[in-house]
């Protein structure tokens, strides 16, 4: 089985059986009942991938989604959403098919302000404050947008496209219990898809592997079109910063022509 086949088994699996857990993970359930910060938040989708699986040319790697509470009103389908972003839990658990037959992007990077001038939801806060930092200087979006026929608004929409986010453990947690890992076929399903599909179109430089976090457990090591971040604590895809993760990354977005 594919690991594209593995996704649309287990997005299957969570419909039918009102779970938010895939079917071989099973064992995990009890996770969610400590009251610590490395419970398991149960209650929200598995986010493995957000992004085109197949189609997008730059891809971050990291540990696992975090957790805010804000995420659980922004799922909960069962009244109506004060923040007011509908199905919001169905475009998350739609990430899950990779096939082709859903249009996936990452929904963070181009996801617009509210009438207040805000953003909704947590992933897009944290995407877009690395992406549109407030000093202009260091900012990937204002360096791209002046050197671009695109307006801020394309040069996200684009980004959206070809931007794939994949954590290493896809369920939601403040703080990351690294020993669930060995417990998690989950885990070593989508390390065998970077290491056999990902790594190999890095090496022909047809995409670029960027390693968040987490890079003793990805077990991946950097050169070419694969870069490691080594602050971990502090990432930023600054253009202007003491080191080159993020000029790396918005060369080879210039490079490739997404502005």
């Amino acid at each position: 089985m594919s690991y594209i086949e593995y996704l649309k088994k287990n997005h299957d699996y969570i419909l039918k059986n009102k779970t938010n857990l895939f079917e071989e993970d099973i064992n995990l359930i009890k996770y969610s009942n400590s009251c610590n910060n490395t419970r398991l938040r149960l209650e929200l989708i598995p986010q493995p991938i957000v992004g085109d699986l197949q189609n997008a040319k730059i891809f971050f790697l990291s540990l696992n989604p975090g957790y805010c509470e804000d995420d659980i009103i922004l799922e909960d389908d069962t009244k109506p959403n004060p923040n007011n972003y509908p199905y919001y839990r169905d475009i998350l658990l739609n990430q899950l098919i990779q096939d082709g037959s859903v249009n996936n992007e990452m929904i963070w990077i181009n996801e617009k302000l509210t009438s207040n001038q805000k953003l909704l939801t947590p992933g897009a806060k944290w995407w877009q404050g690395k992406i549109a930092q407030k000093d202009p200087k260091k900012s990937f979006l204002e360096r791209a947008t002046k050197e671009s026929t695109k307006n801020k608004d394309e040069i996200l929409d684009t980004l959206a496209k070809n931007v794939c986010a994949i954590e290493l453990f896809p369920y939601h947690s403040k703080k990351m219990n690294k020993r669930l890992l060995l417990k998690c076929k989950s885990t070593q399903m989508i390390k065998d898809y970077v290491k056999n599909a990902l790594v190999s179109r890095a090496n022909r430089k047809e995409i670029l592997i960027c390693v968040n976090r987490s890079k003793k457990e990805w077990d991946i090591c950097e050169g070419g079109n694969i870069i490691i971040n080594n602050f971990p604590r502090r990432i930023t895809f600054s253009v202007q910063s003491d080191y080159d993760y993020g000029k790396k990354i918005y060369c080879f977005s210039k490079q490739i022509g997404l502005f």
